[in-house]
């Protein structure tokens, strides 16, 4: 028996999590229903020829800083931003967070459970842009600095 299936029936059996994979590029992007800061839900990744995740609060402050300045480039664009915010306090999420995030001129999809968005790779404090041409994946990209992110909005379908 090869290891990756001893692993998952070991996981099956031990009531084990089972992480999922860490998508690449060629990999189709599975579709998720996420909610925007609003409520609103949506199907991601769509039609969207890139899509931004911040896995942290640095990342995710990257984002913001990039975004001043340009509030309707997401909408524009048909970009989904994702923010992982599962590894803060529910309370604090309820109480200051997502007031802050409806208080944004740009839709933001605050991901609760990290399980959902496992698949996407991620490092800490940079900003990943997966390009997509019709859901599949083209170009992964960790950027550290504003400059990267301000190239990648400059430039979205390069």
């Amino acid at each position: 028996m090869n290891r990756p299936w001893l692993m998952l029936l070991l996981g099956f059996f031990l009531g084990a999590p089972v992480v999922a994979a860490e998508i690449g590029v060629g990999a189709v992007f599975p579709e998720l229903q996420l909610e925007d800061q609003h409520g609103e839900a949506a199907t991601l990744p769509g039609n969207a020829p890139l899509l931004i995740f911040a896995a942290d609060k640095s990342a995710s402050d990257r984002v913001h800083r990039a975004l001043e300045q340009r509030p309707r480039w997401l909408a524009d664009h048909a970009v989904p931003f994702l923010a992982d915010i599962s590894g803060m306090p529910s309370m604090i999420t309820r109480m200051f967070a997502l007031p802050a995030m409806r208080e944004r001129p740009y839709r933001i999809f605050p991901v609760g459970d990290a399980d959902r968005v496992s698949f996407i790779p991620r490092q800490k404090g940079q900003v990943t842009v997966v390009r997509l041409d019709a859901g599949v994946v083209r170009e992964i990209l960790m950027l550290a600095d504003e400059a990267g992110l301000e190239a990648i909005l400059d430039s979205p379908r390069r």
